[in-house]
């Protein structure tokens, strides 16, 4: 008997690691599949339909993969897509991350127009122009900058492709680093191999070259010094955030909600809007030393190319109901963030800090 029951124990843990095993090989498979639409993108991503069932298919593997290896986790089957505790994830993830976002390096098809315009800002920034004072320019600075490196170096749309796979490669780093440290809980440790293989960052950086994983990288060191209790240091990298793509700065009141005295609040703002206002001097002092002083990221007399004009220019031709519309989305906003920014949500709930 008591032979049989210890077959019987063995035949179950030869079972269990068995499933373990097939439901690893069904991750890996399903990762391979998610491969396949990128592929095909470099061939059909010029026509529209076939680009958008392509897309279609993809966001649904996308998903029943991101399912199946939160079902791993959940019965705690590690796999080295998700076990960030160790160096070799990093590795495999960073394979997963940029295989797939190479595929249209050396393609000529695109499906924005950006890259190109990016090459035409460079240009007129090696003729001498500037940014908001001599040409439209509807970006915040930071971005401007990659834009006149990548003019002097490489000129070229694969060069825009290269540098924001390189910055999404670093956000998956970064993702998996403050995994291992802690600083994402034990269920969240998915998100490194969600960002990976998410399909609308892969056509962003590797098909379009845009500049989000610019943005994304210095946001979420923002978010790592805030919740390692140095706000001045992250309120520096969300002003660098935002100077590179302006969607970064509406989740300062989110940030302010960690950060739990009211000193270091101010600090964090303070840094924050001193660091993005900053950013645009160097493009202001080539012309201040031609004689024309103008305030940082604005334009030449008689032109609208200025930082402001192309950001919220569009409101002077709104009708009443909009600017009625807006003013009420302003307020409402400043209101919470003075609400975040004065609460001591933070010194209650939390008063020794996350010191991660």
């Amino acid at each position: 008997m008591e032979s049989i029951g210890e077959s019987e124990r063995e035949y179950s843990r030869f079972l269990v690691r068995f499933l373990m095993k097939r439901e690893r090989m069904l991750l890996l498979l399903a990762v391979i599949l998610n491969l396949v639409p990128p592929l095909l993108l470099r061939f059909v991503g010029g026509s529209m339909y076939p680009f958008f069932i392509v897309v279609a298919i993809w966001s649904a593997l996308y998903i029943l993969t991101l399912a199946f290896a939160l079902h791993l986790k959940r019965q705690r089957m590690e796999s080295p897509l998700l076990d960030v505790s160790e160096k070799r994830s990093s590795i495999v993830l960073l394979i997963i991350a940029v295989a797939p976002r190479l595929a249209w390096v050396g393609s000529e098809v695109v499906i924005s127009l950006d890259a190109l315009w990016y090459i035409d800002f460079g240009k007129f920034m090696s003729w001498g122009d500037m940014p908001y004072a001599d040409f439209y320019f509807p970006y915040p600075p930071v971005f401007g900058y990659f834009i006149y490196a990548i003019m002097l170096l490489a000129p070229s749309i694969d060069s825009y492709r290269v540098l924001a796979i390189l910055f999404d490669a670093a956000v998956v780093v970064i993702l998996s680093e403050m995994a291992r440290r802690g600083a994402i809980r034990d269920k969240m440790t998915v998100v490194p191999f969600a960002y990976a293989m998410l399909p609308f960052s892969i056509i962003e950086s590797g098909f379009n070259g845009h500049f989000e994983p610019i943005a994304n990288l210095l946001l979420l060191i923002s978010i790592w010094c805030v919740l390692r209790q140095r706000p001045w240091l992250g309120g520096v990298f969300l002003g660098l955030s935002a100077a590179t793509k302006v969607y970064t700065a509406f989740l300062l009141p989110l940030l302010l909600l960690v950060i739990a005295e009211r000193r270091k609040k101010a600090e964090f703002i303070t840094a924050a809007v001193l660091t993005g206002y900053l950013t645009f001097i160097p493009f202001s002092v080539p012309v201040w030393l031609r004689g024309d002083f103008l305030l940082p990221g604005t334009a030449m007399p008689g032109l609208e190319t200025g930082f402001f004009d192309a950001l919220i220019g569009f409101i002077f031709g709104l009708e009443p109901l909009h600017l009625v519309t807006i003013a009420l989305v302003a307020g409402s906003a400043i209101i919470v963030i003075v609400v975040f920014t004065l609460r001591p949500f933070a010194e209650s709930k939390n008063p020794g800090g996350n010191h991660i």
